[in-house]
Formats: C-alpha cells, structure tokens, sequence
C-alpha cells in the first residue's frame, strides 16, 4: 500500500489542509476478478468429492446386495436348477421352490440317464401327493346358504350363477339368489339376469332386516345362493357387516372366498389373510383362462387350510366351471408344454 499526502489550499483564508490518502498497488478491480478465478476452482473441488463419496456409497450397497443374494440362493445341479428357474417364473414361493426341487432331487438324484420328464413326473406327483386333502372328493354341500365373498373384479356374480346351474341341472336342487350388492346397480341387473335364465326367484337386501327376511321367504328351498358387494375388504364398515352376515345361521352357511389367479401372488395371500377374519376356508379360484402362471394358488394351497373348491375359466354359464383333481392341479403347476 502506497501513501501519498495531497495538500488542498483554500484562498480565502490561506489555510492550507492536509489529506492522507493510501492507493493500493493492485487494482481493486483485478483483485475481484482474481477472487472470481479461485472460486470455481473450491466449488470444483468439493463437487468431485461429493461425486466420488456417491459412488462409493453405490459400490458397496451393490457389494452388500450380491452378497445378500449370493448367501440366499441356491445352486442345484444344471437340470434341477432349470426346475428351480422354471418354479420361480410360476411365482411359487422361493421356500416352496426350495423344498420342491430338494424333494425331487432326493428322489432321482441316483436315476440313470436323468431327463427333464423325469423330474416332471416326480415333480407333479409330490404336489398330487401334497395337496390331496385340499381338494375335496366331492363339492356337493349341505349346507342351505352358499354365499360368495371376495374383492372387486374376481367374478363373483358370474360364479355364483355357474355353479347354481350345475346344482340346479345335476343335482336337481331347488334354489333361489339373494344379493347384498347394491352398491352396483349392474351387478343387481346381472344377477337378475341369470335369475330369469335359470328361472330362479331373486331377492336384492339393502339391509340386514331385508337380508333376514329374503332367508325367511326362501327357507323352503333347497339353496340359496348370495352374491356379496364386492369392496374394500379394509372398510371397516363393510367388514363388520360382512362378519354379521357370515356367523348368522353359521350351521346353514357355507362361503366361498372368491379369488382371481390373474391377481398378484402377494394380493391373493393378503386378501385371504384378511378373510380369516371370518374363518373362511373354502376357495374358488377364477380367471384360470386368463394366465398361464399359476403360482398364487400352489402358495396358498401349500401353506394355508384350505380346501379348492372350483376353479371357473370363461365367461359362460354353467359351462365354464371346473371341479378340480389333484393331477389337474400338479399339471397346471408342472406344465409339459412349458416346462420342456
């Protein structure tokens, strides 16, 4: 820093003054400009840090996730890891998987000449052998009032009206349809519907006291089938009204929890869970025609008390409806056609 005196004079007086001013040897200027320089340089800096910190975090979370897997799997021998694939791609549980392809590799781990059809024999005679006591020998109930619960979109009125028609045309039962749904008023249309098709009296309940009665008009019949609104099973409302209507006449009632096999395997086990509730235990799985994944029904088959009632795959009455068998079940699951 430069210091320079300059003298100012007045005239009127002849007084002179002094001022000390002190000049800089840069300019203030150029100073800025060179602060403005070093700053990107700082900001540079740090933004490469925190760039490489991101990155190293992401490596080791992927170092942590390939080790989580690589604990988890399972390798199986090139054929049975095949199976295992082919299991998974079916949605089956992986402990389900795990135990299915252990079994059939114990059982013909010693076979000569080993094959893919080997192993679809064993396969589907183990879930056969499995799931035998879920499916009942015989569908015919006693029970005066079959209801069908279940959520939106599964097809529960279209059921309802199959399996009435097969009881009315095999089994020469007398019955009558009851619905709850009034929420949808196509869903009363529908069922009034089928009623005349089948020629079937109908009752639609926009309450308990309504529901009551309906039961008490058709007490002389032989079954009364009832169609439930199909809503949030979460509702509060609904479920306390649904669990009204279900322990009712418990020794005259029978309910078919409806589920979709198009549904996710997840969905499917958490709408069961939720039923149980209501300890509904008899299943009638829909949409069969409409996925080749079958995955959600062995899991539930598998791992819950249940019994699989039906299974339905189309749209028409009464035709397309199905009284399962072990070995449909076990081929649905071990396809050949897909497996191979």
């Amino acid at each position: 820093m430069i210091i320079q005196p300059i003298v100012v004079s007045q005239l009127e007086d002849e007084k002179q003054y002094e001022v000390i001013a002190a000049v800089e040897k840069q300019p203030i200027q150029r100073i800025r400009k060179e602060q403005r320089r070093e700053v990107p340089k700082v900001t540079a800096n740090f933004k490469e840090t925190m760039e490489q910190a991101h990155i190293l975090s992401e490596l080791k979370e992927m170092k942590k996730l390939l080790a989580s897997q690589t604990f988890e799997s399972k390798t199986y021998p090139p054929l049975y890891q095949s199976l295992y694939e082919y299991l998974e791609k079916q949605y089956i549980e992986r402990s389900i998987c795990e135990e299915l392809v252990a079994h059939v590799l114990e059982q013909t781990k010693n076979t000569p000449d080993l094959h893919k059809g080997i192993l679809h024999k064993e396969l589907q005679l183990y879930i056969a052998n499995t799931i035998q006591t879920k499916i009942p020998s015989s569908i015919v109930t006693d029970k005066k009032i079959i209801q069908f619960v279940g959520p939106t979109g599964v097809g529960k009125t279209t059921t309802l009206a199959k399996i009435a028609a097969m009881f009315m045309m095999e089994h020469q039962k007398k019955i009558a349809f009851i619905t709850t749904d009034t929420y949808r008023i196509a869903a009363i249309e529908q069922l009034k519907t089928y009623a005349r098709i089948l020629n079937v009296p109908v009752e639609v309940a926009y309450s308990m006291e309504d529901y009551q009665r309906a039961l008490q008009k058709f007490d002389s019949y032989d079954a009364i089938f009832v169609d439930t609104a199909g809503r949030n099973f979460r509702d509060e409302k609904y479920v306390q009204q649904l669990k009204t209507m279900l322990s009712d006449h418990n020794e005259r009632v029978i309910s078919y929890l409806v589920l979709s096999l198009t549904a996710k395997s997840e969905d499917v086990m958490d709408i069961f869970k939720q039923f149980q509730l209501f300890n509904v235990k008899d299943i009638i799985f829909t949409k069969m025609d409409e996925t080749s994944t079958y995955g959600s029904m062995i899991n539930l088959l598998w791992t819950e008390n249940v019994r699989l009632a039906y299974m339905t795959d189309g749209q028409d009455v009464p035709e397309d409806v199905i009284i399962p068998s072990v070995e449909q079940i076990s081929e649905l699951i071990v396809s050949r056609d897909k497996y191979e």
